[in-house]
């Protein structure tokens, strides 16, 4: 009777433990999610903000504009431009250097690639297409993805890359589309997502489309 007694004691035991890891988990999980769409609406508002006052082509990554190779080169171009430019924008800096970085740099400080936790969509023209994944976290493998969406392409996957470890590089992707629209996809097993979730169920073709991740910059070739 004290063999079964103890056995269901641990046992009850091992269940609360687990329950306990899932439930901080889930809150770890939701804090990140909470926190990068803040941090995503933020770069989005701000970059569209002065882009619809000048031209979208000069601060969205182009190879005529801010021809940045990484996201990160990219970011600290734009901050230097803000800083430099008028009391307006200056006062965005903050909220940028912010929306960047899990650990924002200090004053003067260069941006540390570790820390950067977005790709940027490059060479979207000033028409970007509402459904154009214009922004997302940098779990996402890029050369899964296309600069030619049709319906025939709806079954292909968006594959995550393997190469890159945080909080949330196993568990979600963040996306903010062309429009401002922000994404949340829950991972499974399978690591991957349907283009017809990804993509919105969208088409649109931008040739010339490439990707800066913070450590490289990727030519779509599909």
């Amino acid at each position: 009777m004290k063999k079964w007694r103890m056995l269901l004691f641990v046992t009850i035991t091992l269940v609360v433990i687990l329950t306990t890891v899932m439930v901080l988990r889930n809150l770890r999980v939701s804090e990140s999610v909470s926190s990068l769409r803040w941090k995503g609406h933020a770069i989005f508002r701000i970059v569209t903000t002065i882009s619809n006052e000048k031209s979208p082509e000069m601060f969205w990554p182009c190879d005529l504009g801010i021809n940045a190779h990484t996201s990160v080169e990219y970011f600290q171009q734009l901050l230097y431009i803000l800083s430099s430019s008028g009391t307006g924008e200056k006062l965005e800096v903050e909220h940028l250097s912010d929306g960047l970085c899990t650990f924002p740099p200090r004053n003067g400080e260069h941006l540390a690639e570790e820390n950067v936790v977005w790709t940027v969509a490059k060479n979207t023209g000033s028409n970007i297409p509402d459904t154009l994944p214009l922004l997302f976290t940098r779990n996402v493998d890029v050369s899964s993805l296309s600069t030619n969406v049709t319906p025939s392409s709806m079954d292909g996957f968006v594959c995550i890359d393997d190469n890159y470890r945080s909080v949330f590089d196993r568990s979600f992707v963040l996306v903010i589309y062309g429009d401002g629209r922000i994404k949340f996809f829950r991972l499974t097993k399978s690591r991957k997502l349907l283009y017809r979730e990804f993509y919105r169920n969208s088409s649109f073709c931008v040739p010339g489309l490439k990707y800066i991740t913070p450590t490289r910059e990727v030519r779509l070739t599909r």
